[in-house]
């Protein structure tokens, strides 16, 4: 079973709705996993701070997860941290080739705040006015996302493979 997070002001606690196709009937449940301040910089990439705790979801994020906490605030312009250097049978990193398989070191690393951007950009599946997911934290704004529309996707010149700039 496939499950997606949303993250609402309210309580969606409850029973919504049952999806019927004739033979089968699936009920759509909607729980409450968390409750607390949210950063929230791509999907699978948030940080929601409650009362006594974190919990979090950091896809992707190859840096010690400790450091990746000290995000949600948005005021590191710089981050010092560590990274695991690990040599696996599909390893294509020169680094970790040095080492024999199945062994690693870690490395300290140090984030630039452009880099920092970079690993916390907004996906492009997505129209949005900003991919700057970590610029829209330090700023403590939010952006509205919709889906992009076929007919602008076909009807564009500067980029027809792939997405085009936002228009909204």
């Amino acid at each position: 079973m496939d499950t997606d997070s949303i993250f609402s002001y309210n309580d969606m606690s409850g029973k919504w709705l049952d999806l019927n196709e004739g033979n089968y009937s699936i009920l759509v449940i909607m729980d409450v996993k968390g409750k607390g301040d949210l950063s929230f910089f791509r999907s699978k990439n948030y940080i929601v701070k409650t009362e006594d705790d974190y919990f979090f979801r950091r896809h992707g994020w190859q840096y010690f997860y400790g450091d990746f906490l000290k995000l949600h605030d948005g005021s590191l312009t710089e981050l010092t941290t560590r990274q695991d250097i690990k040599h696996t049978l599909l390893t294509r990193v020169a680094e970790a080739k040095k080492l024999a398989k199945g062994r690693w070191k870690t490395k300290p690393v140090t984030l630039t705040l452009e880099k920092i951007k970079e690993l916390l950009k907004a996906d492009p599946k997505r129209e949005r006015t900003t991919s700057d997911s970590y610029g829209l934290v330090v700023e403590h704004k939010s952006c509205p996302s919709g889906a992009w529309r076929y007919e602008a996707l076909l009807l564009t010149s500067d980029n027809a493979i792939g997405y085009p700039r936002c228009s909204f």
